[in-house]
């Protein structure tokens, strides 16, 4: 996620991909140590089963939140996971929530996914999961004007307040950028207030050169077509 949304309006709005859960119970099915980069509130780390977990997140309060969530469980890191170095290996490193797509640049990427590699036992695998925005990126009209006004999207209830979810975005085709802002209303007339999410998405066709320049090759990958809309989901190895 993008630091800077506040983690306890995060947490109430941003719940995870249909079936992402089972797939990263599939994936880490059996091993004994995973790695989460961009471990949120803890949602997807809570349902493993590996007897050693660990999460990163950039987000300190969202760390709090999982650390919360997980108590002795797991071991919860606030870093940068772009420059991650922890001297230890995993059987699994895992990116769920389209965390890939959270980082500004192709450099921020790379840097990414070689940290992933360099946390992977031999043997290891890396899964990860990202909103599919290959019809997005082909079909979107790039000549539509950006929206101005913020759209009502869903209504969430945090500390026992209903707040309105709304949300606007701005998209740079060249640049591959889609940013989302949030605004959350609460309905007993409070401040509102904002969040932010870039994604710099890559597609189906880009991946596995992404993934090469990284040391890794594709093992399964497919997309899957849910009521939220298409999620692509990967697993690679390194090579």
């Amino acid at each position: 996620m993008s630091s800077g949304y506040p983690a306890d309006l995060y947490e109430a709005v941003h719940v995870g991909s249909p079936g992402d859960v089972d797939f990263y119970r599939f994936v880490t099915e059996g091993a004994e140590s995973v790695l989460e980069l961009g471990c949120g509130y803890g949602r997807i780390l809570s349902a493993l089963e590996a007897p050693r977990l660990v999460g990163v997140d950039i987000d300190g309060d969202l760390v709090e939140r999982a650390q919360e969530r997980l108590g002795d469980r797991a071991r919860l890191v606030a870093c940068d996971m772009r420059t991650l170095d922890l001297g230890e290996a995993f059987d699994r490193v895992i990116a769920p929530y389209s965390t890939l797509f959270c980082l500004s640049s192709a450099d921020d990427l790379q840097s990414t996914l070689v940290a992933a590699r360099r946390h992977l036992n031999a043997g290891g695998l890396f899964a990860f999961d990202v909103w599919y925005a290959d019809d997005f990126h082909e079909s979107a009209d790039p000549d539509d004007p950006e929206g101005e006004e913020f759209e009502p999207v869903t209504d969430v209830v945090v500390d026992g307040v209903r707040h309105a979810v709304l949300e606007r975005s701005r998209w740079d085709r060249g640049a591959q950028k889609l940013i989302v802002d949030y605004r959350h209303s609460p309905a007993n007339g409070g401040a509102s207030r904002d969040g932010r999410i870039v994604h710099r998405y890559f597609t189906r066709a880009q991946l596995p050169g992404i993934l090469a320049a990284a040391g890794f090759e594709v093992v399964e990958e497919g997309v899957v077509e849910t009521e939220a809309g298409e999620s692509l989901s990967v697993v690679a190895r390194p090579i």
